[in-house]
């Protein structure tokens, strides 16, 4: 025991007696020296060098009120928005320049190269929801016909297909049920047709309830290939025989061949109601070119016996048109 504590004295002794090595940096280079240091073939300093330098996109004007009258006064000078700069620079104004663009559009006394080139940069401008919603409005103070009509205006509002312009114009529409005598309707249809799939969407609920025909109606109007199924089912969901009327209609011109589809227009033509039977005979009209050949001649005979018997001259006249187009193609 004593041994082992002489021994570990005798090693700390040493190690006192030893010198440690002394740590030393190496000085710090100069500015010159650091400035003169060329970089490697590759390394980060060489890549930063040569790294392109993005440039940030020049913000849009910001236009005063005299200078976006003044774009738009020059209007007038275009024909037509390709190559006309004050069309392009209206458009880069943005949404701000809206409220003129309209005031422009609606303008019976302006120009009408002026209105419609007015007209098409609001379909462009940014914002669409604010920017549609004010097209709308305006569409409902314009008249339906005419160089400029309600129409060409509801469907600069259905050009931004935003949710809000369709909740607006199908809202309108309902109103309009039954349709009037005169085009409102038929001018909030146009805008309607950028909406196929809502459109389809709303009428599930809305077939069922007042006015079936009218609804099925705006369906066969603007529903496309990608609404097949939908429409189908619609045709399901209705016991109004017109509302089939224009439903089968629909889907025999989308490209169905189903036999059911025909049958249910010439269900129509039995009926006691006149107007029931000539709207069935003014449907087969329209699908003349799409009806199988064996099935026509039966078609053809139904029709005779339907025109031999009717009293009611709209009924003659719808049956006597049928056949002729049946018989022409």
């Amino acid at each position: 025991m004593r041994r082992s504590i002489l021994l570990i004295g005798i090693s700390l002794a040493a190690c006192q007696d030893q010198k440690l090595p002394e740590i030393t940096q190496p000085p710090l280079a100069s500015r010159d020296q650091i400035a003169s240091v060329k970089p490697i073939e590759g390394s980060r300093d060489q890549v930063a060098s040569t790294a392109p330098i993005l440039k940030q996109a020049p913000p849009k004007p910001v236009a005063s009120r005299s200078e976006i009258g003044g774009q738009i006064a020059a209007l007038t000078k275009c024909a037509t928005d390709i190559g006309c700069q004050a069309y392009t620079t209206v458009v880069a104004f943005g949404s701000v320049a809206a409220d003129d663009l309209i005031t422009v559009a609606t303008d019976v006394r302006a120009p009408i190269n002026q209105r419609r080139l007015a007209l098409k940069a609001l379909q462009v401008l940014t914002d669409p929801n604010t920017v549609a919603m004010k097209v709308f409005r305006a569409a409902k103070s314009m008249a339906g016909t005419g160089a400029l009509s309600a129409a060409d205006f509801y469907g600069a509002a259905a050009a931004s297909r935003t949710r809000p312009v369709f909740d607006a114009m199908i809202g309108e529409y309902e109103k309009l049920l039954p349709p009037p005598t005169d085009d409102r309707e038929l001018a909030l249809r146009h805008g309607l047709r950028a909406y196929p799939k809502e459109v389809v969407g709303w009428a599930a609920a809305a077939i069922r309830r007042e006015h079936p025909a009218q609804v099925a109606e705006l369906v066969a109007d603007v529903a496309t290939t990608a609404e097949q199924v939908a429409v189908a089912a619609l045709l399901d969901a209705t016991t109004d025989q017109p509302a089939k009327h224009r439903l089968a209609t629909k889907l025999i011109e989308l490209g169905a061949n189903d036999a059911v589809l025909f049958a249910i227009l010439e269900n129509g033509l039995v009926y006691k109601d006149p107007r029931v039977v000539a709207d069935a005979a003014r449907h087969l009209a329209m699908i003349s070119s799409k009806i199988p050949p064996d099935m026509k001649p039966w078609l053809v005979e139904r029709l005779a016996k339907v025109s031999a018997s009717a009293t009611h001259p709209v009924v003659g006249q719808a049956v006597r048109e049928a056949l002729v187009a049946l018989e022409a193609n």
